[in-house]
């Protein structure tokens, strides 16, 4: 073995500080490099918005959501995972700008349409972020959803955001959860956030909240959707109300209890401020006022428990077996969230594990939908719907609920007024402006309380409260079986709290101004305050006793009487915010008033109705105050009937011409409206025992009711169809109110007394209506009159009220038929000319017939004549498209009315008519070049008298013995008459001729040409039947005619055709009609009318062979054979 070598030996050289030591021999070199390729995208526009302007980007790089940096939608999210609050932060804020740049693109809907296609992934991430620890992205987080709002309201496909609904329940659960935090800070914004869903507000004030009724706003789609998870806010709310202070507005003195300090960047400012400029008292309790009245919105009538529901879309209202829930899970190579928003309405724990995509439940079609509820048995639908009860709150609970909410809303009202002080003189308290807006929302918030209790579906039986006499002791030292009350305790607790809230309200009730110039503020918050006390005390459960009662009514009474009595001269809306929030007062008021002079539902025991103002001497002063503030007395009308009408209390003889302006500017203001909806309740009530005498009822007082309905027209004037739901209740309740004047006017003479008295007041009333109404039909300055503005359902009830009036006058019949003649007059509605429907058209044409006997006939034949004649036809669009026979169905109807006008029509209408027929049939003869509106109007003529023709015919007086004509004095026409009805026929050949030529190849269709031919000698073949001589007439003119025409030159009438690309040859119309008249059948049976006479068929073969030689050896030729043929074969 050889020795082993030194080198083996050697000892290995140390490392010298600084330097590294040599390799071993046998090390590896493990040492690597790496490179990448960042290959850039071509445009840098397809990952940002700032360039979507440009048109050819494609339509899936449009839906990407990106900020303005470039940063895409899932990149910004991840980074709201982060740890650091800063990053979070800036991923908000990323987003933020992504959701603002969608604004600046030039379609609205577009980005509309990008933000609705990013939704579901991005309000997951955005709800986290609510919770957030840190002050600035929990107010980043909520001004992000604030920014998402305003969006999507500013399109008008998403204006009821509709595209949030199916989200609103996860929104609510994040919401909710924000709410029940042991952070202050998160509780206050998670407050702001319920009222954002509620409102669909981007920032909460107190103008979210609307002064009127929360009954008769209209929510969006999901605010309606929040509502039904009202249940779950109330309690968290009510605790975080409590928990501030309203007394010397220290609204946020416990602040410093949460203990912890929170970490604040941007010099400590707080996320508060940055979400709502409300301090956090105001904005809890918007919220909570929000939260109640999108709860009443989503209890109408649309909620049903039942399984079919219908008009809601089938998205926003799954039914048992879609669920409305929404799930996030995670699936997909991406990992991305995705929205199931329908689930198997089955129980589905034993489901798979969602790990992909495919997993996903997919979204049946509505027909499955039905198909799987129209399988369903009876114990099915029983078995779920008692589960789904069995899972809500219970209605005993709810009222609990309310109950403790009413009391801390009195509890909160006494801390914000116990820095008040009493007037000098009088009852309330003078509390200053800045605090007036929360203590109008308190006092809102409370009646909207009440009205949530009285939607409550309480069993019969626990409706009335337990009187305290008759309730049983508890026991001492034992406990109940069960920890919750019954119904009757809790509903009796509600009533003891809402007795203590009215005596509070009671207490500080008026208000009063500590500066005289901010009066009209607090007649607003003095108005809201009365409607509280109204509602509280209205109802009959509500009162604890008689004391309570009486002192609101006398409060309330004494405060409005003055002011409905000093309303005076009504400034417009736009003067300021004083004659605003006065207007405003006055309506809240009129409301009130409504409560206090209208009968309440009495009970179940109560067979008389009464009032909450018991005295009728207070009722009758406060209506004469509201007639006279609102419905003062005016003028007569008519100016002409004004000297024949007596004296009475309905009209004024003393002229006051600023009256009627005055009452013009009140009607188009909101407490006019108010106003004129109250009267018509009034009316709607006392409408049916008005004008009899053996009425038990405690009715208004019906004179001063008659003078208030004479003022209604002027309302209805001034709207001038802007409020067609107001207008058509006005005009409803006149309907009722002149349904009786009939009876009136039989029973005036065996009246006696006060009877009497109001049925002369009721014909007074009547006869007047009859010309106030007129306004509403009268058109100006070719502007449609406010008539033809309304819906159809309206205008009905207007031509209605014409026909139960009765007698209208000539100025009102011409207005009537202008309106019927304008559908005729343009085919083509613009938007400043509307024209009625043609069943309007019919209905009113109906009603006027139906009156004909209490108008004259002179001024009745001149409406019908103006409504359905061929006045003012429109002849500029199209020269022939249907143009001839447009105006048949209106002549027909014309024709109806005329000969059903009397007993002897030929005898009577006909000749008052002749003048206007005859200026039709010469219009058939002139030189002009209407053709259209010259053929219109000569077969409107003959038609007409066609149809007085047929009329005798068929009545069998006009026959003279054996013949087949109508005897010829029964249209008392002379020699000249019949000559131009002669011509008039003919001469409507010529004209068909002219148009067939001016309408180029249009008529070259020999079938067209012959229907065509058909019905416009229809009228006249019927003349031709029955008028004696007429047909032997008729024949020898177009044989005459078509003679002439053979004779002269073509080119002489080519003027008449002016600058016509085709002549036709007058010659073949006229052969082609004839042809057809002796074709006829019955009634009209030309074949009959010429064997009866053999000196009529031998002229008829003679006329016939003259123009079979006229137009033999040419192109008519064939036409002459078949009119020879034709009239051999009629006389064989």
């Amino acid at each position: 073995m050889a020795p082993p070598t030194a080198r083996d030996f050697a000892k290995r050289p140390k490392a010298k500080v600084g330097k590294r030591a040599p390799a071993r021999v046998n090390a590896t070199d493990t040492s690597f490099k790496t490179a990448s390729v960042a290959v850039r995208p071509q445009d840098r526009a397809l990952a940002t918005n700032k360039h979507h302007k440009d048109a050819a980007l494609s339509a899936a790089a449009r839906t990407e959501l990106a900020s303005s940096r470039g940063n895409a939608l899932s990149a910004l999210q991840l980074s709201l995972r982060h740890h650091a609050p800063a990053v979070r932060a800036s991923g908000l804020k990323g987003i933020r700008d992504a959701v603002q740049s969608l604004s600046s693109l030039d379609d609205a809907f577009l980005g509309t349409s990008i933000l609705e296609s990013n939704l579901p992934s991005l309000l997951p991430n955005m709800c986290r972020c609510w919770l957030d620890e840190d002050d600035d992205v929990r107010g980043l987080a909520v001004n992000l959803f604030g920014g998402i709002l305003s969006s999507l309201r500013s399109s008008p496909e998403q204006a009821d955001l509709k595209c949030l609904a199916p989200f609103v329940p996860f929104l609510c659960a994040y919401a909710s959860s924000a709410l029940n935090s042991l952070d202050r800070d998160i509780r206050k914004d998670g407050a702001v956030i319920v009222g954002m869903l509620a409102s669909s507000e981007s920032h909460l004030s107190f103008a979210s909240l609307p002064t009127t009724s929360a009954k008769e706003g209209r929510v969006s789609a999901m605010a309606n959707e929040t509502g039904k998870h009202v249940d779950t806010f109330i309690p968290p709310l009510e605790r975080l109300l409590s928990s501030m202070s309203f007394g010397s507005r220290g609204r946020n003195g416990a602040a410093s209890k949460d203990g912890a300090r929170k970490r604040k960047r941007d010099g400590g400012s707080a996320s508060q401020a940055s979400t709502s400029s409300l301090a956090a008292s105001d904005s809890t309790l918007l919220s909570l006022a929000l939260l109640l009245q999108s709860s009443l919105a989503s209890e109408g009538p649309a909620q049903d428990s039942s399984i079919e529901t219908a008009g809601i879309s089938r998205r926003l209202d799954p039914s048992l077996f879609v669920s409305g829930e929404c799930t996030f899970v995670r699936g997909g190579s991406a990992q991305a969230n995705s929205l199931s928003l329908f689930r198997d309405g089955r129980s589905n724990r034993n489901a798979t594990p969602i790990r992909s995509v495919l997993d996903l439940p997919s979204m049946p079609l509505d027909d499955a939908i039905d198909g799987m509820e129209s399988s369903m048995r009876a114990e099915e639908v029983a078995a779920i719907m008692q589960t789904a009860t069995a899972e809500d709150t219970t209605t005993l609970e709810k009222v609990q609920r309310l109950t403790s909410l009413l009391e801390t809303l009195r509890m909160k009202f006494v801390e914000l007024t116990h820095s008040g002080r009493k007037p000098d003189e009088g009852s309330g308290l003078t509390l200053p402006t800045s605090v007036l807006d929360t203590l109008d929302a308190l006092v809102q918030t409370m009646q909207l309380v009440h009205r949530s209790y009285q939607s409550l579906d309480i069993p019969a039986g626990c409706s009335q409260p337990e009187s305290s006499s008759h309730r049983q002791p508890k026991k001492r030292g034992k406990k109940r079986a069960s920890d919750s009350q019954d119904m009757g305790e809790c509903i009796h607790a509600y009533h003891a709290t809402a007795g203590k809230a009215l005596s509070t309200l009671i207490e500080a009730f008026p208000i009063c101004p500590m500066d005289p110039i901010a009066l009209p503020r607090y007649e607003l918050t003095n108005a809201g305050m009365c409607s509280t006390l109204a509602e509280l005390g209205g109802d009959n459960a509500s009162e604890n006793s008689r004391g309570i009662s009486s002192q609101w009514v006398d409060s309330v009474f004494s405060y409005v009487l003055p002011r409905l009595i000093s309303t005076g001269e009504v400034e417009d809306d736009t003067t300021g915010e004083g004659a605003k929030a006065e207007g405003v007062a006055t309506n809240v008021l009129l409301k009130v008033v409504s409560k206090l002079l209208l009968p309440r539902d009495g009970g179940a025991g109560e067979s008389s109705q009464s009032y909450l103002l018991n005295s009728p001497e207070k009722r009758h002063e406060l209506l004469d105050a509201f007639a006279e503030a609102f419905f003062p007395k005016i003028l007569f009308p008519s100016k002409r009937e004004r000297e024949t009408q007596k004296v009475n209390q309905v009209y004024t003889s003393v002229d006051v011409p600023e009256r009627e302006q005055r009452i013009k500017r009140l009607a188009s203001t909101t407490m006019g409206q108010t106003a004129a909806m109250l009267l018509s309740v009034f009316i709607n009530r006392s409408a049916s025992g008005l004008v009899d005498p053996n009425s038990d009822e405690d009715r208004t007082d019906p004179v001063l009711l008659l003078q208030m309905v004479s003022v209604l027209p002027l309302y209805l004037t001034s709207w001038e169809g802007r409020l067609p739901n107001e207008t058509g209740a006005v005009l409803a309740s006149l309907v009722a109110l002149v349904r009786q004047w009939p009876g009136a006017l039989e029973e005036n003479d065996d009246a006696e007394g006060a009877s009497s008295l109001i049925k002369e007041h009721m014909n007074y009333l009547c006869l007047g209506l009859r010309y106030s109404l007129e306004e509403l039909f009268r058109s100006k300055k070719r502007k449609p009159s406010i008539f033809e503005r309304l819906p159809e359902q309206v205008q009905k009830l207007c031509v209605g009220l014409i026909g139960l009036l009765k007698c209208p006058s000539p100025a009102l019949a011409k207005s009537l038929s202008t309106i019927c003649s304008r559908p005729l007059a343009s085919r083509k509605a613009t938007e400043d000319d509307t024209a009625i429907s043609e069943s309007m058209c019919h209905y009113i044409m109906e009603t006027m017939h139906s009156l004909r006997k209490t108008v004259p006939m002179p001024v009745y034949l001149t409406f019908l004549i103006d409504s359905c004649g061929p006045k003012a036809l429109d002849t500029s669009t199209d020269p022939f498209s249907e143009c001839v026979f447009s105006s048949d169905g209106s002549i027909a109807q014309l024709a109806r009315f005329l000969t059903t006008s009397c007993d002897q029509p030929s005898t009577k209408v006909l000749p008052m008519i002749s003048p206007v027929l005859q200026k039709w049939m010469a219009a058939s003869s002139a030189s002009d070049d209407a053709v259209l509106q010259r053929l219109v109007q000569s077969r409107a003529a003959v038609s007409i008298l066609a149809a007085f023709t047929l009329d005798e015919v068929l009545s069998h007086t006009a026959l003279q013995g054996d013949t087949d004509f109508v005897a010829p004095q029964f249209l008392q026409l002379d020699e000249k008459f019949d000559q131009l009805l002669l011509h008039c026929s003919v001469d409507q050949m010529e004209l068909t001729a002219r148009l067939w030529a001016m309408v180029g190849g249009r008529m070259d269709d020999l079938v067209e040409q012959q229907q065509y031919l058909a019905q416009l000698l229809g009228p006249i073949t019927l003349l031709l039947r029955y008028r004696k001589g007429m047909f032997r007439h008729f024949v020898e003119q177009i044989s005459r005619r078509v003679l002439l025409s053979q004779t002269q030159p073509q080119h002489e009438n080519s003027s008449e055709v002016g600058k016509s690309t085709k002549k036709m040859d007058v010659a073949e119309v006229h052969m082609k009609a004839l042809l057809l008249v002796l074709k006829s059948k019955d009634p009209a049976s030309i074949a009959d009318l010429v064997r009866s006479s053999e000196e009529l068929q031998t002229f008829l073969i003679a006329a016939s062979e003259d123009i079979e030689k006229s137009v033999s050896g040419g192109h008519l030729s064939h036409l002459g054979n078949k009119l020879l043929h034709q009239a051999k074969q009629i006389c064989s």
